[in-house]
């Protein structure tokens, strides 16, 4: 459903939580970043401790990044900013 609308709908950012059940994130931001108009998207996953982020697979895949969770709102919205490149 991710992929889906992210290609029916013009999306600044997107954001994967690697806690969701059922998602692996790696394959959903390629095909996320295999869609002619998200090549600039900037994709970013949302990390638990839990999580083993293995930044080569997630650079191959065309993530931008990680989130550790939780995550302060104001580093939130930083990270907003810069990825969307919107004045502070």
């Amino acid at each position: 459903a991710a992929v889906r609308l992210c290609d029916e709908t013009p999306v600044a950012l997107v954001l994967i939580n690697t806690a969701a059940p059922g998602i692996e994130p790696y394959a959903l931001c390629s095909s996320i970043k295999a869609q002619a108009g998200a090549v600039r998207t900037p994709v970013v996953f949302m990390v638990a401790p839990s999580f083993q982020y293995d930044s080569a697979r997630a650079r191959l895949a065309g993530a931008r990044g990680l989130l550790e969770t939780p995550v302060a709102g104001r580093h939130l919205m930083l990270t907003f900013q810069k990825l969307l490149d919107v004045p502070v």
